[in-house]
Formats: C-alpha cells, sequence, structure tokens
C-alpha cells in the first residue's frame, strides 16, 4: 500500500497507531486524564469514540479548572474541527470551521458552521486563538488528528449582531471603532440586513473616519431612526456574504457588497492583515484582522475604503439635515401642511429658519406661520459680513407683496429680525439651513414691535396704530417713526398738537405711505400718503426723497433718512425710525419731521396754548401784525409781562424781542455771531450751558434772560417767501424768557392804577383827619357865613390849582401813560413808536420794511 508523502510525515513525526481512536490517543496519554474524565462524567465518551475526519482540540491537565468536572456538547464541539488538519493545511492564518452549528440570537440554529482560526508561526509553531498547540496524535482508523493545547479556549464567539450591540456596553478603552457600531446596532438595522442568519465578512471604518466623511449633523440623522433606509444603505458598503480572511496566498478576491458593488480583497504578511481596493483603486490596509464571530469575520481599519469616493450617495436634502438637526416636528409639520418640496430638493434656491427645540416650534395655527420660516437664498459665505432682506415664502394678498425677513450679519455673529440669535448654520446643495435659538414668528402689529426693543419709538407707533383703528388701510403700508424726544423738543409747538386732534391726525398721515418701501429700494415709485396725496418715492443713497409733484399750486419735497439699524419690520410692512436728537448736540428744529406742506401752525397758536398777553399788548399798540405767519418773525416773550408801560419802555422792549426770520435758528443754534433782531442797531448773543440750556443777551452785556420754553410755527407751502439772501422765512416760533432781555434806565415800570388810588386815599384821609385837629384846637369861633365863605374861595383856589396841574400833565409827552387790563386801552390815540436813542423805527417804517 502506497503512504503519500503528507501521511508520510505525520508518521515520522507522530506515529501511526492503525486500530487505535481519538478516545484511544486520550486514553493512552496521561497529560489528558483529566479530559477523559470530564468526558465520562459528561456523556460524551461514546460521542468522541465515534468522531472522524477531524481535528480535537484536546486541553492537557494544566489547561483545565481542577473544578471543572463536566463539558457540554456544544461547548466540546467548538473544540473540534470538522476536518483533519495536516501541516501544509495551515500557512500563517489559516480558518476553519468547527462542528458546532451557529445560532442565531434567539438561539435559533442555523445552517452554519461557527469559524476557529490557527496561525502557524515564523518557528512552525501552530496557535489556536489564545493556545499553543504542543503535540499532534493522528489516528488513521478514524483518518482524525489530537491536537493538545495548553490553554482551554474561552473566546465565546457571539453572533454577529450581539457583538456589536454589547461592544457598545463593552469598555474597550479608547474609543476608536464605536460609530460603526452605533449604527448597526441603531433600531433593527442589524437583523434587516439579513446579518443574523448568514457568514458574513465586515470591514469597520475607525471613528475618525467619520468625521472626514460625515458632519455632525449628518451623522446625527444616520443615527435617527427617520434614517433606517440611508443608514443600511451605507453599512451595506462595508459587508460581503462568506467569511474571507486569513492567508489568501496571493489570490486576490473579487466579490461584492450588499449593494451589488465590487470590491477586491488580498492579504498580506501571511494573512496578518488585509487589503482592501475599492473601484477608484484606492487601497487600504487593515489594522486588525481576522477577529472571529458566530458567524461572522471582522477587519478594521484606520483609514476608511471610501474616502472621497462617490460609491456610496446618501443624496443629502433639508430633510436630512433638519432630522440631524433634531428638527423632527418641523419636518412632520412641513409634511402635514404639504410644503414638503421645500425640504425634500436641494437644488432649490432657500433659506429655512429652524430651531433645534422641538417643543418651542410651531403651534398648530394657520399654514401662514410655516411658510414664514421659509425664504429666498442667502449664500452663507459671500454675504457673511452683509445685512440683506431675504423675501419669505409668506405673501399675504394685503400686503400685495412676500413679507421680508431681515439678516443682520457683524463679524460672523448673525440676528434674524434683530432679537433672533443664529446659533447654527448649514448649507446642503443650495438650502441654507439658520438654526435660530428661538422660533421666528411673524410679525406683530407696528407698536408690539417697536416695543421689542425701540421703547423711545413708542409714543409715534402707538399714536399711529391709534389712527389705523380708524382708518384702516387694506395693503402693505411704510411708516415713519420720529423719536419720543423729538416730539418733546418741539416744546410748546408739542402742546400744542396734542391740544389740537385733528392737526394731529394731518401729521400722522402724512407720515404713511402707500406700499412697503425697504432699504433695499431701489429706482422710483409713484404712490400716495394716507392724505391721499400723490407722491413720488426715490432712493437717494441712505434717505428716501419724498416728491410731491402738485400740492396747493406747487411741488414739494423732502429726504427722509433710512438705515439698516432704524429699519423695522412688522406685520403690515415697514416702519422707519428717524434719527433720535442727540441731547448734547440736537438744536430743536420743527424741519426735521416730515409734515405736511400744507399743515399750517401760527405764532398766534403757541401764544394761545401758553395763555401769555404778548399779542393783547402788540395789539394795543397796533402792531398785531407781527404776528402775521407770512412775515416770518419770531417773538420772545418773558413768562410775565408788565401792566404798565411807557413809550420809550415799550419801544426799547419790542424792538428787542420780534425777531426777523433766520434769527430763531441761529438762537436754536446758539450761533456765536450777533443774533439780528428788529432794531438795526442792536443784536442779541446766545450762550448755551452744560445742561443745554440756552442763555440771550443784549450784544456786549452781562445780562442774561434763561429761555423757558419754545414753539416753532408751520406754514403751509403757498405762503413760504424767499428772502433776498435764499432762505425762506418758514422758521419762526415763540421763546419763553424767565425775564426781559434787559430792561435799561429808560425803561420803567409803573404801579398799577389801583395802588394810586388807595395811597392817594389813604393820604388824603390822614391830612384830613390832622386838618380838623389843628381847626378844632387853634381857631377861634366865627359865624357861619364868614365861615362859608372863606371855605368857598379856598375851594376855589384848589380847583385852578388842579387844573393847572392837569394842563401841566397835558404838556408832558414823555411821562404819558397807558394802562392795559385784559387788552382795554385807556387812552383815545394809538402810540406811534418814535426814533429814540435805542434805535426804535418809526411803525410805518417797519412795516415797509421788512415785509420786502
Amino acid at each position: 500500500m502506497r503512504i503519500s508523502a503528507s501521511l508520510f510525515w505525520w508518521c515520522c513525526l507522530i506515529g501511526i497507531s492503525k486500530g487505535s481512536s481519538l478516545l484511544s490517543l486520550l486514553s493512552s496519554n496521561s497529560n489528558y486524564s483529566q479530559l477523559i474524565q470530564i468526558l465520562q462524567h459528561s456523556d460524551l465518551i461514546d460521542y468522541v469514540s465515534e468522531l472522524e475526519d477531524v481535528t480535537l482540540l484536546a486541553p492537557i491537565n494544566d489547561a483545565l479548572d481542577k473544578s471543572k468536572r463536566t463539558i457540554s456538547k456544544k461547548e466540546l464541539k467548538k473544540m473540534i474541527i470538522n476536518k483533519p488538519l495536516h501541516s501544509n493545511d495551515i500557512n500563517g492564518v489559516t480558518i476553519f470551521e468547527t462542528l458546532l452549528t451557529s445560532v442565531d440570537d434567539d438561539n435559533n440554529r442555523l445552517d452554519l458552521k461557527v469559524p476557529i482560526l490557527l496561525r502557524k508561526d515564523e518557528d512552525s509553531n501552530i496557535w489556536v486563538e489564545n493556545s499553543h498547540v504542543l503535540n499532534n496524535l493522528y489516528s488513521a482508523t478514524t483518518n482524525s488528528v489530537l491536537f493538545g493545547i495548553d490553554s482551554y479556549l474561552i473566546d465565546p464567539k457571539l453572533p454577529l449582531c450581539s457583538y456589536f450591540k454589547d461592544s457598545l456596553d463593552r469598555d474597550t478603552g479608547e474609543r476608536k471603532f464605536q460609530t460603526f457600531a452605533e449604527l448597526l446596532s441603531q433600531d433593527n438595522t442589524c437583523y434587516d440586513l439579513g446579518l443574523s442568519t448568514g457568514n458574513v465578512t465586515v470591514i469597520i471604518p475607525s471613528d475618525n473616519t467619520w468625521d472626514v466623511n460625515f458632519s455632525k449633523i449628518e451623522l446625527s440623522y444616520l443615527l435617527n431612526n427617520r434614517g433606517e433606509r440611508d443608514r443600511g444603505k451605507y453599512l451595506s458598503s462595508y459587508i460581503f456574504e462568506g467569511m474571507i480572511g486569513g492567508n489568501l496566498e496571493n489570490d486576490q478576491i473579487t466579490t461584492q457588497d450588499l449593494n451589488g458593488q465590487n470590491l477586491s480583497i488580498a492579504s498580506i504578511y501571511d494573512g496578518d492583515a488585509m487589503v482592501i481596493s475599492s473601484d477608484n483603486n484606492n487601497s487600504v490596509e487593515s489594522t486588525q484582522a481576522n477577529y472571529l464571530l458566530n458567524n461572522a469575520i471582522l477587519h478594521y481599519f484606520e483609514k476608511d475604503i471610501f474616502l472621497n469616493s462617490d460609491r456610496i450617495n446618501l443624496n443629502w436634502t433639508p430633510r436630512k439635515y433638519l432630522i440631524g438637526l433634531g428638527c423632527e416636528q418641523f419636518v412632520d409639520e412641513v409634511d402635514f401642511r404639504k410644503i414638503n418640496q421645500n425640504i425634500d430638493n436641494s437644488n432649490t434656491q432657500l433659506t429655512i429658519f429652524t430651531v433645534t427645540n422641538n417643543e418651542s416650534i410651531l403651534s398648530p395655527n394657520a399654514k401662514s406661520e410655516l411658510v414664514y420660516h421659509f425664504a429666498q437664498d442667502f449664500n452663507m459665505d459671500s454675504d457673511l459680513n452683509l445685512n440683506i432682506l431675504l423675501k419669505s415664502q409668506y405673501c399675504p394678498k394685503h400686503l400685495k407683496s412676500c413679507q421680508k425677513i431681515k439678516i443682520s450679519s457683524n463679524k460672523g455673529e448673525i440676528t434674524v429680525n434683530d432679537k433672533l440669535k443664529v446659533t447654527d448654520k448649514q448649507t446642503v446643495g443650495n438650502v441654507t439651513i439658520l438654526v435660530l435659538d428661538r422660533d421666528i414668528k411673524l410679525p406683530s402689529e407696528m407698536k408690539v414691535e417697536v416695543a421689542k426693543g425701540k421703547l423711545g419709538y413708542l409714543k409715534s407707533a402707538s399714536m399711529i396704530s391709534d389712527l389705523l383703528t380708524i382708518t384702516p388701510i387694506p395693503e402693505g403700508f411704510t411708516v415713519f417713526l420720529p423719536h419720543a424726544d423729538s416730539w418733546h423738543a418741539l416744546g410748546i409747538t408739542w402742546k400744542f398738537l396734542k391740544g389740537n386732534p385733528s392737526k394731529m391726525e394731518h401729521i400722522l398721515k402724512n407720515f404713511i405711505l402707500r406700499g412697503n418701501y425697504y432699504t433695499d429700494f431701489e429706482g422710483a415709485v409713484e404712490t400716495t400718503n394716507l392724505l391721499g396725496y400723490k407722491v413720488i418715492v426715490q432712493k437717494n443713497n441712505e434717505f428716501l426723497r419724498i416728491i410731491y409733484p402738485e400740492i396747493l399750486g406747487h411741488s414739494f419735497q423732502m429726504e427722509l433718512p433710512i438705515s439698516w439699524e432704524n429699519q423695522i419690520l412688522y406685520d403690515k410692512g415697514v416702519a422707519h425710525l428717524l434719527d433720535k436728537p442727540d441731547d448734547n448736540t440736537y438744536n430743536p428744529n420743527i424741519r426735521e419731521l416730515p409734515l405736511p406742506p400744507d399743515l399750517s401752525i401760527t405764532i398766534q397758536d403757541l401764544i394761545n396754548i401758553e395763555k401769555i398777553k404778548i399779542d393783547k399788548l402788540l395789539k394795543i399798540w397796533d402792531l398785531e401784525y407781527l404776528l402775521d405767519p407770512k412775515l416770518g418773525y419770531s417773538i420772545l416773550s418773558p413768562h410775565s409781562l408788565p401792566t404798565e408801560w411807557t413809550k420809550k419802555s415799550f419801544n426799547h422792549f419790542i424792538t428787542l424781542h420780534v425777531l426777523p426770520p433766520g434769527s430763531l435758528e441761529k438762537i436754536m443754534n446758539c450761533s456765536l455771531e450777533p443774533i439780528a433782531t428788529i432794531d438795526p442797531k442792536r443784536f442779541i448773543s446766545c450762550r448755551r450751558l452744560l445742561g443745554g440750556e440756552i442763555m440771550l443777551s443784549i450784544f456786549g452785556s452781562g445780562k442774561e434772560s434763561r429761555v423757558l420754553k419754545w414753539g416753532f410755527t408751520k406754514l403751509p407751502i403757498e405762503e413760504i417767501r424767499y428772502l433776498s439772501n435764499g432762505e425762506n422765512n418758514s422758521l419762526s416760533g415763540l421763546l419763553i424768557l424767565d425775564g426781559p432781555i434787559e430792561y435799561g434806565d429808560k425803561f420803567k415800570l409803573h404801579l398799577g392804577w389801583l395802588g394810586v388810588v388807595l395811597g392817594a386815599g389813604l393820604g388824603v384821609f390822614v391830612c384830613f383827619l390832622l386838618l380838623i385837629s389843628l381847626i378844632l384846637v387853634l381857631s377861634p369861633k366865627r359865624d357861619k357865613g364868614k365861615q362859608g365863605t372863606v371855605n368857598g374861595e379856598n375851594n376855589a383856589n384848589n380847583n385852578n390849582n388842579n387844573n393847572d396841574d392837569n394842563d401841566n400833565n397835558d404838556n408832558n409827552n414823555n411821562d404819558t401813560n397807558a394802562s392795559i387790563t385784559n387788552g382795554n386801552n385807556n387812552y383815545n390815540t394809538p402810540l406811534i413808536i418814535e426814533e429814540t436813542n435805542y434805535g426804535a423805527i418809526p411803525h410805518s417804517a417797519a412795516r415797509d420794511i421788512y415785509v420786502a
């Protein structure tokens, strides 16, 4: 009988016992006595004696625990390889099957055998997992081999799905391959891929590669139960049917992953490492190879074989990113409202606003609030430091346009609608997703939006909102809002307007334009304001130019400053906040407000609201023409006026307290130049205190008067006149002082007639008593007739003396008195202002000169 070369080698090495079985080989060697006892106690002697064509991995006595008494048949089968092994069957790392049948996680038997790994090192030593093969005995009768091993086989070889699930709780030190395990263990992915019912090969990339292949948001999506399909598709690229590992003896095996795509596998270092090659000729060497499980073999890689490859296309969409961001409720709401086209297409130019806190997102209200979360494209890279307005998809019919969303960016920090902060920003295709710290809501009514951060403008917003409740506007409109300080800076004029609702309403209606004109407005548009006046709106740099082409027979225009910061979006349009007055440098001026061209506010209106008597005084002296608004005079009036005047004192007073056009503006600016009065020889100087108060005095004089209040007039456009120097006379007003600018030596103040009468009466009475007393004491008795004659003569003399005094008083023109009481005069002829050393101008001359 011929003996093969391999059989001859074994005969030389261990000898042949033709009549022995594996059990005989064990019994004949005292090193296996404990194993024989365990087999006897486990009733497995007959089973072992009947084994043929196998290799038994038999632990020696020192490898067994002294307390171990029995062994299960399943445990024994794990130590039996299903073929007799010869030396040249083991070349480097070699994988074989045992007699143990694989089971799934429910312990159901599978038509698979549990693998085992043997390795021959460079010294020809053979290793079985954690054990060293000490000797080899061959049974020719049963064609079986006995391998004596120095350690008991302890590898439990879990099923694939159980292994990855357990690995999440296993303390393996450095976290290197947990991500793959998380993905495969998520929900029922491992079972859905059929990995519990067949032998497979799995290549596992390290955690570091996931950060390269996926963003944090994308990985979060894959771990979400809604990403199950994409998760399975991605993992299938790393899994192949069958167990491929160990020494492939320089052969390159081409196989297919579970997605049906080709992949090449080769071994190096006698099977200690594997090399994977994809279709893009990218090759990666394994870090750890040939890790066996119940029904799988695992190979670990520090680098990803599919890095920068289009092999796996998950078709990222806004929906998947929103799920990765934790916005599932937002996604459900979009699907419910049937606007899912906004989140299922990454090619659409779109910006999405959302929050990650599901509880703070949308209330179940109308679709309008939801579509406001979508706007036109926002190029995050190029527009990072720009301010832009995005047109949202909320386009109500009453606005006749789409509501806008305000995006402000400064040094990389982005805010939305002035109050919402962007906490995260993601781009997928042409879609930008901005994650906010709070949910974006549709703009509220104007005064609510203003109250959120611009309280100084709440007064104007409230007045206009109250007006619109009476006069509603169906379409969108633009509003200009003055700061509360601008109203207060008008002083007496503001007091007048509050007391005249019709005037105030007229002004407020001029602040409202039909149509929405944002800071990004370009070109020119014809529209109307709430007064019904036709206007043309133009953009001029940082101003909106409002042109009234025809009003009261004239054309008129004004420019209103608009800025990004002072632009407030509200439910029906946009409000532009006019500049707030500067407390230190601002000079009150009615021209700062966009008042209607046809508005009229006169000095007489201001005098009436302050209840001062300056108009009565001017009327007495026939100077009421100075109150004519067309002439543009301004009046300075002490808060308390004397009741009696001489010609000289009034002459001096009125020429210093009536200002020609242009002087009021210089006072409010506190110009350092001399400020003209209607006395060409007298000028006023101005000084502003640190607190902003204005002090006035005659130029060159140290005596000052403080400006307590001020008010401005407003001429209708048809009454505005232009002077020879190009200035107009439209700015005039009333200033209330704490006292006259200067009284002067010639300025005499006389007591009223009541004081004179009381004093004279008291003196006469005292004199009369003294006279009677003297007569009674010193005079002798006379007869009645003579006494009467004497008295009559005395009376006659007294009358003559009184008449002489009256004649002298009539001749004294410089001392003539005029008494003013409630506007009534006690003289027959109007007093004419005469030329004096104070340079007063004759009444008729003043009229002629200053009307020109």
